[in-house]
């Protein structure tokens, strides 16, 4: 019993260091283990986020062509560019005070401000930008589609040119002040069976 006890531990230094050694590529392993369930989850991240969002049961500010979310306050503005209604009137201002209709706002400007989103397979032809949090989509250099969410921290949004510009987030107040009555008020549906 002694001699096997004996054998199982390293009998010099050599056997020592090579035991060591090896246990880097344990770290290795689990390295590359977290890193292919961590980076879907980071490329995901918008994707997921505009879909919690698009079912989330807090009320909507609906305007002509875009709508404000709020929770508590009004934190995202939406708008989308589908159908035969013409996109609202959604001004921009951004960090360094420069101030651009939403739906004119050069793709140039957003590449400097959110991070482009690797192409996706197979190819949409669109560009999209994104800090997983505000999302733009652009076809052919127009604006297609965009979410413009307080955490970013990029965009002041008003319903005039002139202003008055409202951070993201605001109140029910600021948003009233900066693009006057919603057309109405409503809770996005909380499923599939709402949607029919």
């Amino acid at each position: 019993m002694t001699e096997s006890t004996e054998m199982t531990e390293p009998q010099d230094d050599g056997e020592l260091e090579a035991a060591v050694r090896s246990r880097p590529w344990l770290l290795v392993i689990f390295a590359l283990i977290a890193l292919l369930i961590v980076a879907p989850l980071i490329l995901m991240g918008p994707y997921i986020h505009h879909r919690l969002t698009a079912r989330s049961p807090t009320p909507v500010a609906v305007y002509q062509g875009f709508s404000l979310r709020q929770d508590p306050e009004f934190r995202e503005l939406v708008m989308t560019f589908e159908g035969e209604e013409p996109p609202g009137a959604v001004f921009v201002e951004l960090p360094d005070q420069r101030r651009f209709r939403l739906t004119e706002l050069p793709e140039a400007e957003v590449a400097a401000l959110l991070p482009k989103i690797p192409e996706r397979d197979p190819p949409t032809g669109a560009n999209e930008y994104s800090d997983a949090r505000s999302f733009l989509t652009y076809r052919d250099g127009k604006l297609g589609f965009a979410v413009l969410h307080a955490q970013s921290q990029k965009f002041r949004v008003a319903g005039r040119e002139a202003g008055p510009f409202a951070p993201l987030p605001c109140t029910r107040e600021e948003l009233i002040v900066s693009f006057g009555e919603p057309l109405r008020w409503e809770r996005p549906p909380q499923g599939p069976q709402d949607e029919e």
